[in-house]
């Protein structure tokens, strides 16, 4: 069936979530998993068997709160940080190699991220206040989409270069590039 395998239960320890708000797996080899409560991403392989567990607290670049996370074609982890309101690439040693967005004010910067994507496609989706920040794999902005007249911005899913945007009062679809 369906569900086969599972891990975890509510906790602190390592075998535990406090508050898992996404998921990501990634070429049917890794599963990434965002522990809110517990401030880490967690993975697993394919099986589920844990691999490592990334405390977002330590480490050159801490941030707390995490609430996304996604892969990028080239190997790259990025990972919303909650507290400080942008967006962290993590490389291959799990080492800050970017950072995207950041507070402040005029274009590039976010508000209030809350999801990220990668399209595979060379550009990085952030799902902020008010609409869909596009940025290119390098951290630079090219623009912003889905600024919404009629309703909450909500969602979205992309598709290659396409883009469907949900809101409280319609579903927008489009093209990032």
């Amino acid at each position: 069936g369906i569900l086969e395998r599972q891990f975890g239960g509510y906790g602190w320890g390592e075998d535990a979530f406090d508050r898992p708000v996404d998921i990501a797996a990634i070429n049917d080899l890794e599963i990434y998993v965002v522990d809110f409560g517990n401030d880490r991403i967690v993975r697993f392989d394919r099986t589920l068997g844990l691999t490592t567990v990334l405390e977002t607290r330590t480490g050159a670049v801490p941030f707390r709160f995490p609430v996304s996370v996604t892969v990028t074609d080239f190997g790259q982890l990025l990972v919303v940080d909650g507290e400080n309101g942008r967006v962290i690439e993590l490389g291959k040693d799990d080492r800050v190699s970017r950072i995207f967005g950041g507070s402040g004010l005029g274009p590039g910067f976010l508000r209030k991220p809350v999801k990220v994507r990668s399209n595979g496609h060379e550009r990085v989706l952030v799902q902020d206040d008010p609409g869909l920040v596009v940025f290119d794999t390098y951290g630079k902005h090219l623009r912003t989409l889905g600024k919404s007249t009629t309703g909450n911005f909500i969602s979205f899913d992309h598709y290659g270069e396409g883009v469907v945007l949900l809101d409280s009062n319609a579903v927008r679809a489009g093209s990032i590039s």
